[in-house]
């Protein structure tokens, strides 16, 4: 067994997608009362009698942003007065009209060399962008290629949408376990298809809550983390 393998080992993510965070106030005829708290409860008890540790995540997101990058201050001073072309002064006559203003006076002649070895690195991702790339789904989905045995995984809406989320289950080596609290077949005709139901290797719908725990118990069987 190599090492991410080993370190998989035990492990199982539990993923919920969009609009799931309002279970137990979000049409509860339809999706029951209990909460997404209960829920979560639920799946870790559940591994946890298994052999197995559940970790939770819900997330309102298919995937995060990326890495923007940021222009260095040093470089940043130095691009408004050449943008505007005045490189030299008495090139312009807009910058003789200002040539006798101190805020203006630092763009007299030559820029300033810009000292290379002081520039500050591009800043890292703000805390937001680090925050929505961590618990978006497709984010979270490429993670368990080396952190976790398995994946229960009940997409919601982004069932019958994400192409994406598709193909980041199918390119994870990894037993997959889509989860549906309502049958979708007997809802709205739009929820018929499941994109992620070609990737899954097992797809409980109809059972509500209990579908979670149908889906740990079949996923320690497919992880090995269970008696067979």
């Amino acid at each position: 067994m190599d090492l991410t393998r080993a370190r998989a080992v035990g492990r199982v993510l539990v993923l919920n997608g969009p609009n799931l965070n309002l279970l137990g106030t979000r049409e509860p005829a339809l999706y029951g009362s209990d909460t997404l708290a209960d829920v979560e409860k639920l799946c870790r008890d559940t591994a946890a009698a298994n052999g197995l540790e559940a970790e939770c995540r819900q997330s309102n997101h298919e995937g995060g942003l990326g890495r923007v990058s940021k222009v260095p201050p040093a470089r940043r001073r130095l691009a408004l007065p050449r943008a505007l072309g005045f490189a030299r002064a008495g090139e312009t006559p807009l910058l003789a009209a200002l040539s006798g203003s101190p805020r203006y006076s630092q763009y007299r002649g030559d820029p300033p060399p810009c000292d290379r070895t002081h520039q500050t690195p591009p800043s890292p991702p703000s805390g937001r962008t680090a925050l929505l790339s961590k618990h978006a789904l497709v984010d979270a989905i490429h993670e368990a290629r080396t952190e976790f045995a398995g994946i229960v995984i009940n997409p919601g809406a982004y069932s019958h949408t994400s192409v994406a989320i598709r193909d980041a289950l199918a390119a994870v080596d990894r037993p997959v376990v889509e989860v549906h609290l309502t049958n979708i077949h007997r809802r709205e005709e739009f929820r018929h298809h499941s994109y992620v139901s070609g990737v899954a290797d097992v797809v409980i719908c109809g059972a509500g809550t209990d579908g979670y725990v149908f889906a740990l118990t079949r996923l320690a069987r497919l992880t090995g983390g269970g008696a067979r």
